[in-house]
């Protein structure tokens, strides 16, 4: 006969339970200990972490499966979900394709509808609001400047633009984002297309 190391009653060799090395009845192991949930290995109960469901872990399991940071209900608008589709269909036909959604400052509801209107596009973009003052109304970083004037004296827009560092950037004024959307989601449209902006302009 072998003694549980917890209760101190006797055990019969048949109704021994070990966790540790710690020799347990099987009253005292169903208190004390519990199995993981995804590795099955024995752990403590008062150690154990546990997910909603309450399920039991192990600490380097639990820190694998779960992110403390993720929401459990996260909100997805349509673009996200549009994207989450287009990647989908793209991997299940065996297609590489990186186009997504221009990148914006989240804090401007205008460049939010702005983002929406173009979709997912072909060429990355970032885009932002800027105050509105005398000097310009757009930035854009080297690699856009030209196409970016290009498009506006095309279409006879005096508006001045100032040049960025970076690349792939372009800021807009308050006044174009607010009361030019249409001419800002054309312009935006024809930087971040594979298609000549040049023939766009046209």
């Amino acid at each position: 006969m072998s003694q549980c190391e917890i209760c101190n009653n006797e055990i019969s060799e048949d109704q021994i339970r070990y966790a540790h090395s710690t020799t347990l009845c099987e009253e005292c192991f169903t208190e004390s200990y519990t199995y993981c949930s995804r590795c099955d290995c024995i752990i403590s109960r008062s150690e154990a972490s546990y997910d909603n469901c309450g399920d039991p872990y192990c600490e380097e399991c639990y820190t694998e499966n779960h992110d403390e940071d993720c929401p459990e209900n996260p909100d997805v608008n349509d673009l996200d979900r549009q994207l989450i589709i287009h990647l989908s269909r793209n991997w299940l036909q065996g297609k590489l394709d990186n186009r997504k959604p221009i990148e914006i400052n989240e804090g401007d509801t205008f460049l939010k509808h702005i983002r929406k209107e173009l979709g997912i596009v072909d060429k990355p973009l970032y885009c932002y609001g800027l105050i509105d003052r005398e000097e310009y109304q757009l930035t854009a970083s080297f690699d856009l400047i030209d196409e970016v004037q290009k498009y506006l004296s095309a279409r006879e827009q005096n508006i001045a633009v100032q040049f960025v560092t970076g690349t792939r950037r372009i800021g807009i004024s308050e006044t174009l984002r607010t009361d030019h959307t249409n001419l800002i989601i054309n312009l935006l449209k024809a930087l971040s297309s594979n298609t000549d902006s040049a023939a766009s302009a046209a």
